[in-house]
């Protein structure tokens, strides 16, 4: 009678320890999905709390640009630059200055047409299709060129890299900052054969020595021996005023000038002087820029 008792209790221990064991398991599994959820939370919580900040200081940024240009209205944008790009200076608080970077992001292929009217689309995509023809060999040196001439295309301590193509801004380019194979686009479109190697020879030699003016760009096409068709092309598709701008916020702190703590970056629609075109906000004032695509980009 004992020995039957001790066999109905050695078999109930043995279907017990199974049991523990899936207990164990299911409280880890279920463990594991909380800490999960709780990261996941906890990232997505940090990504709107990184949005929201990121959202005030555009907002901040775009106050201070215009408070500039509205300061030195009189005079072209590219003549409040100095030649690294550096526009400002402000003073923040908790010791923290920041250094305003401005950069001609105009030099650019325009790739979406989605606000444009009339000959500005016909030129626009048919500019675009001209680049997309050049060859990968062509835009990979054009790109190693932007890189190593900083000079050239001003692009001289940048933290955020030169794109050949944009989607914003006029469809025209930047005379001063677009590399070879973008100047070809436009000289492909306009008429193709010879204009090409003249329009980027010309464009090269005339703003070795300094950025081109109106005047200059002016005397520059009308120099170019081409049916007056063609040069009205080119005088619509160049500019030697833009308009698009790349905009740099770094953030140095009073003990550590040498390298940045944290640097943003982002484009600009910046209007000229004097232009009717200029947004209007919602309270009736007139504004001079926009900030786009604002973002905190990686230190070097």
């Amino acid at each position: 009678m004992k020995m039957h008792r001790c066999n109905i209790f050695v078999s109930r221990r043995g279907f017990a320890l199974p049991l523990v064991v899936l207990l164990a398991l299911v409280s880890s599994l279920v463990v594991a999905v909380m800490l999960d959820r709780s990261t996941t939370q906890a990232r997505t919580v940090k990504r709107q709390l990184d949005g929201y900040r990121d959202d005030h200081f555009a907002k901040g940024m775009q106050e201070a640009i215009d408070s500039w240009m509205k300061s030195v209205a009189t005079k072209p944008m590219a003549e409040l630059l100095e030649e690294d790009g550096h526009a400002m200076d402000l003073e923040l608080a908790d010791g923290v200055i920041l250094k305003l970077y401005v950069f001609d992001a105009q030099g650019s292929v325009l790739i979406d047409f989605g606000t444009l009217q009339g000959d500005s689309i016909t030129d626009a995509q048919g500019v675009a299709m001209a680049y997309s023809g050049i060859s990968a060999q062509e835009l990979q040196k054009a790109s190693k060129a932007i890189a190593e001439t900083e000079l050239k295309i001003r692009t001289a301590g940048r933290y955020t890299p030169v794109t050949l193509t944009r989607r914003y801004g006029s469809p025209a380019i930047s005379v001063n900052s677009a590399p070879d194979p973008v100047l070809a686009a436009v000289a492909n479109f306009a008429g193709g054969g010879d204009l090409v190697a003249e329009l980027i020879e010309s464009v090269n030699a005339a703003r070795s020595a300094a950025p081109m003016g109106a005047t200059e760009l002016a005397d520059l096409i009308a120099k170019i021996q081409t049916e007056p068709e063609i040069r009205a092309i080119l005088q619509r598709l160049l500019t030697a005023q833009p308009s698009f701008w790349q905009v740099e916020a770094r953030l140095y702190r009073t003990n550590q000038l040498s390298e940045p703590a944290a640097v943003y970056s982002g484009y600009s629609l910046i209007s000229g002087r004097g232009n009717t075109s200029r947004d209007r906000t919602g309270g009736g004032m007139t504004r001079l820029s926009v900030i786009l695509d604002w973002k905190r980009v990686a230190e070097r």
